[in-house]
């Protein structure tokens, strides 16, 4: 099912689309800095539970999502764990790793269909393992820094000092590492507030931002458009994407949303441990 991408962002769902060659960005498109940056500081802990849909040229796919962030270390560095689970019919799971101050991708692993993807990040490198149809390989890589994981998208846009007016500008870290050519490339990407409204969803109706985050390369896969709590942390509410632009082949048209139906933060006051 290529078409089935979610993010927890809209992304690892969103990861299974088309395969690209490895390209810098510009460096226009280096993440935001000094105000504009995120402050990973600024989250808490917290559970999130998502109903999702994608919709194109495949047979619609319904789904229920259960995103936990927690506070943990790896090696002694504090970063923000980030699980995502699915129900029965999507057999898949995410954790990410993010440093807990610069929100700098630290460790990743994906369990998909029975396949593992192992990475672990570095200042302009990644590195790790794959296990995939009984096949075992180390890969390795090299990006332009700084990068933004793809599949991390909605904890760094929550940790960002939005307001009425905020633009920044990020490279993306896109990749899909389980096909048989793999995809691995940095994408600039704009992130802009456009309006302050409320959202009704499965949650409740809750006063947000409205996100737009559109590609800067012509490539309108991953365009979304997030509706974010208004107060910080930034999670979001609701998640419009597109999955694949167009069919061609055995990738299908494909849009997703996610709406919040349930869920639980952490008061500001809590230590983050540990």
């Amino acid at each position: 099912m290529r078409w089935s991408i979610v993010p927890v962002v809209p992304v690892v769902l969103a990861l299974v689309l088309g395969l690209g060659c490895a390209r810098p960005p510009p460096a226009s498109s280096a993440p935001a800095a000094g105000a504009s940056a995120p402050d990973g500081s600024s989250l808490r802990a917290a559970t999130l539970e998502y109903s999702g849909t994608h919709r194109g040229d495949h047979p619609d796919w319904r789904y229920q999502q259960t995103v936990t962030i927690a506070a943990a270390e790896r090696a002694g560095r504090p970063v923000w764990r980030r699980t995502s689970t699915f129900g029965a019919d999507a057999p898949m799971s995410t954790v990410l790793e993010i440093d807990r101050a610069t929100m700098a991708a630290v460790h990743s692993d994906l369990t998909w269909n029975g396949s593992t993807v192992r990475l672990d990040f570095r200042p302009g490198r990644t590195s790790g393992l794959v296990e995939h149809e009984g096949a075992r390989r180390q890969v390795a890589y090299r990006h332009t820094e700084p990068v933004v994981l793809s599949d991390a998208l909605d904890l760094y846009v929550a940790a960002l000092p939005l307001a009425p007016g905020y633009e920044s500008r990020l490279s993306l870290l896109d990749f899909w590492l389980l096909d048989d050519h793999p995809r691995y490339q940095t994408r600039p990407f704009t992130v802009r507030v456009v309006e302050e409204t409320t959202v009704t969803v499965p949650a409740g109706s809750l006063p947000v931002f409205t996100v737009a985050i559109d590609p800067a390369d012509g490539d309108d896969r991953l365009r979304s458009t997030y509706h974010v709590l208004r107060t910080r942390p930034h999670y979001a509410v609701r998640m419009e994407y597109v999955v694949n632009p167009a069919t061609i082949g055995e990738e299908k048209r494909s849009v997703g949303v996610d709406e919040l139906v349930r869920f639980t933060i952490q008061p500001s006051g809590a230590a983050a441990r540990p």
